[in-house]
């Protein structure tokens, strides 16, 4: 008996223990991706996938295929080949990443490489290394990956515009990214894109035709290769910007809002207008001969024998002509202005008499972070010096920011042409687009 009871624990025990082996096995690391579309992936001690979990719509129409036991560089493929297919990204794309410190973020971002630069993308990974308590209890609020909670975190302390949280949370990877080292941002509706800002406005069909292949640019007709600009041995400060010691400090002005305590500000003179009450208006005749009636200037007549003559009429001892010989009447105003009972901006319809006068503005005022200056709003924004930038040996600068190979082109190959000014190819499709300048 004592036997058997001894058998049946050692039974549980390697039950029991092979159970949390085998779990072990099944969530053994676990990491976070963002894009847009946002993942989270569990692996096997072996790195093989156990599950993906699609956090967000975009991922969700992203991924559809079950990565059981596949590779993470099959996810990882997948993920690269759908967002070209789907004209998500263009020659660049930015990856938030996280994961449990049992997984390499090396071989990760070897990984995320090899996927997209081989179809002609770069890649730019962020790591979040680590991740607060607070990070979690946002991404739980949210419904988003806790990286993401750390790096919006980060923006928002950064910036000194009044970012809300709540309002960063849909934003792609690369646009926060730009936001976070430039400064910039979009109104409510427009997303960032290297330094504009996008609104998309309409979608219509795309016209098949010829269009150069990825990762080239047409340049008079051809198709070159192309690459992004790289830091240069020279410092200078970007366009806008002017060297102050060892930063570049760009003044951004704007008009200060101005507050009258009377009448409205007018801006063309910077004073606030105001209608003074200065009499009653009276009615007049400009000729003298004339007799006033019913708001008409008659031609007056002398009676004959005590009457008139025809249609003229007898008035205040006068013969008046009421049918062909008058004229309006007019109106004055104490200091002289006149105006005709027909129109009039000086006299109103009640025949009171306003003037406009011109008081100054009694305060100024200016949006947080900005200084008031006169009449004017200044904020000062500094950053270290940086590498000018240019186009690498070998690569030819066009638009002040491409670059292209002269000496390899590309033939143009079968696609979608989109025709008209802010228009982009978005799979068979053309998306017009409300570009405007973003605010700093």
């Amino acid at each position: 008996m004592k036997k058997k009871i001894i058998m049946t624990m050692f039974l549980l025990i390697v039950v029991a223990g092979g159970a949390f082996f085998y779990f072990r096995e099944q969530y053994s690391y676990t990491m976070t991706l963002d894009i847009n579309p946002s993942f989270k992936i569990k692996c096997s001690r072996n790195k093989k996938i156990v599950k993906v979990e699609a956090l967000n719509q975009d991922a969700k129409d992203l991924i559809r295929t079950n990565f059981k036991g596949k590779k993470l560089e099959d996810l990882f493929n997948k993920i690269a080949k759908q967002l070209i297919k789907k004209d998500s990204i263009d020659d660049q794309v930015v990856i938030l990443i996280h994961a449990t410190k049992d997984l390499s973020t090396d071989e990760i971002q070897s990984k995320l490489y090899n996927a997209f630069v081989n179809r002609s993308v770069l890649p730019d990974v962020i790591i979040i290394d680590n991740i607060t308590k607070e990070d979690k209890q946002l991404a739980k609020k949210y419904n988003i990956t806790p990286a993401k909670a750390s790096y919006i975190k980060q923006l928002i302390k950064n910036s000194t515009n009044n970012y809300e949280f709540k309002d960063l949370i849909d934003k792609a990877v690369s646009e926060l990214q730009e936001m976070n080292n430039t400064g910039l941002s979009c109104e409510e509706g427009y997303f960032l894109e290297r330094g504009l800002c996008y609104k998309e406005v309409e979608v219509i069909e795309a016209s098949e035709g010829k269009v150069c292949p990825r990762r080239t640019l047409e340049y008079n007709g051809v198709c070159y290769e192309t690459i992004e600009l790289v830091d240069g041995e020279e410092e200078a400060c970007p366009t806008g910007a002017v060297r102050e010691g060892s930063e570049c400090v760009e003044t951004d002005t704007r008009r200060a809002e101005a507050k009258c305590k009377e009448g409205t500000y007018r801006e063309d003179i910077d004073s606030c207008e105001i209608d003074i009450y200065i009499g009653d208006a009276y009615e007049y005749c400009r000729d003298p001969g004339r007799t006033l009636y019913d708001h008409k200037c008659l031609a007056t007549k002398p009676t004959i024998n005590g009457g008139c003559l025809g249609s003229d009429m007898l008035y205040n001892g006068t013969c008046v002509n009421t049918i062909d010989d008058y004229y309006y009447s007019e109106w004055m105003c104490p200091n002289g202005q006149t105006n005709s009972t027909d129109t009039g901006s000086l006299i109103y319809p009640d025949n009171k008499c306003i003037e406009q006068q011109f008081i100054p503005v009694s305060s100024y005022e200016c949006e947080k972070g900005y200084t008031l200056v006169g009449n004017e709003c200044i904020r000062k924004n500094s950053s270290p010096i940086g590498r000018e930038k240019v186009c690498p040996s070998d690569y030819t600068m066009i638009e002040g920011q491409k670059c292209i190979n002269l000496n390899y082109s590309r033939e143009h190959i079968d696609g979608f042409v989109c025709e008209g000014e802010n228009t982009k190819v978005r799979a068979n499709q053309c998306v017009i687009y409300d570009v405007v300048a973003p605010k700093k």
